[in-house]
């Protein structure tokens, strides 16, 4: 994917000609380009950005409908992602929409009320990777079965265990604070157990924290599923 924020605020030729290039270099893989609704609200640029991604040879163009300058401040502009579907419709380009999905029920509105061919998930997959196989039950079947709080667990654990054999045990441990936070989200005695995930610094003191917050909930009478 070429994420194009920068090449797009010098110029839609630019971002032409980059994605043209690489078109040409990985034929016939498909290419992708995803874009913002523009550099701020009062430059919106994502029609050129589109367009010249289409006319460059792109199989689809992913749009997130905040500008670079809002960040996240602001709520993501469905209504962007309905008209850019109705202008590249005629040109056979799909179009993804990304921006405050969060759970399958957000893609399907997402995809009835905007008309988009698919939905790009990014923040809303952070810990919790299931959300790809419950959108595809409920947009299939009406329905899906949410993943427990063990699946959860023992999906961030193989993360962080994958992570660190990649990147080291520290790194990873780092990178899988925020990332464990969401993993762990609906446990019992969620906010003490945040705690001690943020300030983990060993594979060995997730599984501390865990069992920790297990056995003062147990100590309760609850339980930590």
């Amino acid at each position: 994917m070429i994420y194009v924020e920068s090449i797009i605020r010098t110029s839609p030729d630019r971002l032409f000609a980059v994605t043209a290039a690489v078109v040409t270099a990985v034929s016939p893989l498909p290419v992708t380009v995803k874009i913002r609704s523009g550099w701020t609200a009062e430059s919106p640029s994502w029609k050129e950005a589109a367009r010249a991604a289409a006319e460059a040879g792109a199989n689809a163009v992913t749009i997130h409908p905040r500008t670079r300058a809002a960040g996240y401040g602001d709520s993501a502009d469905w209504g962007i992602i309905a008209e850019l579907t109705a202008c590249l419709k005629g040109k056979g380009v799909p179009v993804f929409g990304s921006g405050d999905v969060f759970s399958p029920e957000d893609a399907r509105r997402m995809l009835e009320t905007t008309g988009a061919d698919a939905v790009m998930f990014a923040r809303g997959a952070l810990g919790n990777p299931f959300i790809f196989r419950e959108t595809r039950e409920l947009l299939e079947t009406g329905a899906y079965a949410p993943a427990s709080s063990e699946a959860r667990i023992e999906a961030g654990f193989r993360e962080l265990e994958r992570l660190a054999a990649d990147e080291g045990e520290e790194a990873a441990c780092r990178k899988m604070r925020k990332r464990f936070c969401a993993y762990s989200k609906g446990v019992a005695g969620g906010a003490e157990l945040r705690k001690l995930l943020t300030a983990a610094e060993r594979i060995a003191d997730y599984r501390r924290a865990f069992q920790d917050s297990a056995a003062a909930c147990l100590t309760h009478g609850g339980h930590i599923f």
